[in-house]
């Protein structure tokens, strides 16, 4: 019976590891998540309901490679392992941090872009001007109630005082960002690609840069938990992306080669 039992896992096994591929190769369609209000990486004009961006491009450019089209999928930072679970997407290619919460619930590619920390404030906050002024016991740092997000956070600016929030979806309530533009925090720390995302779509945020460069994640895409097939397929176009050098020509056409992993 237990021989039974065991073969009857790997078989699943084996038809969940190919789930993605077949199904992107019968229907034609790459099923991609996105949050598409996120300067330079997948937003959506206002003006024209156009998708553009740094992974919009790299979708593209997946779906082309695999013979199929791009269907995009709206989603947020905390439903996204379900969306993708539940097969409404194959993968999530969103600018997203890799943290150990998220690969418990998803596999991460390798990464494509590895960033460094800034804070982001009110440009009516007056009191903070430098990465000094930041990192001061007075000073209220907003962070998603994780337990990786807040020790990265002590590490990065540890006199700074904590404030944890829980995460809510996908109405930005009780965000960092929405803490702060209500004035109930002074600061939260984002990533490169989300500090030029502010300085280029929101008018009531200032960034401010450390003196020198802080490590803060490693950024990567998303798929379906063991689905090792598709895994596989979608760290094999990275690499072919770092050498061709569409990697690094998308980067700099978006402004974040500063950010691009070449390794």
């Amino acid at each position: 019976m237990r021989a039974l039992a065991a073969l009857a896992l790997i078989a699943a096994s084996s038809l969940a590891n190919a789930a993605s591929l077949d199904d992107i190769r019968r229907s034609g369609v790459l099923k991609v998540c996105i949050v598409p209000n996120y300067a330079g990486i997948s937003l959506r004009d206002p003006r024209t309901g156009q998708l553009g961006g740094f992974d919009i491009d790299m979708s593209k450019r997946l779906a082309t490679q695999m013979g199929a089209r791009a269907q995009y999928v709206e989603t947020d930072y905390v439903a996204f392992p379900d969306e993708l679970s539940a097969g409404r997407c194959h993968i999530a290619m969103m600018g997203i941090w890799v943290t150990r919460n998220r690969a418990q619930r998803a596999d991460f590619s390798q990464p494509y872009f590895s960033s460094d920390a800034f804070a982001v404030t009110t440009r009516a906050n007056r009191r903070l001007r430098t990465w000094e002024d930041v990192n001061r016991p007075q000073t209220l740092l907003a962070v998603i109630n994780s337990a990786e997000l807040l020790a990265r956070a002590r590490e990065i600016v540890p006199n700074a005082t904590v404030a944890a929030l829980t995460p809510l979806r996908p109405s930005g309530r009780e965000s960092p960002a929405a803490e702060v533009m209500a004035g109930r925090a002074d600061v939260f720390l984002v990533d490169r690609v989300m500090a030029k995302a502010y300085e280029r779509g929101h008018t009531w945020a200032r960034v401010i840069s450390p003196p020198q460069r802080i490590s803060l994640t490693d950024i990567a895409y998303a798929v379906p938990k063991g689905d090792v097939a598709w895994l596989q397929a979608v760290n094999d176009f990275i690499t072919r992306s770092r050498a061709d050098g569409s990697l690094l020509a998308l980067a700099k056409q978006h402004g974040f080669e500063a950010s691009v992993r070449m390794d």
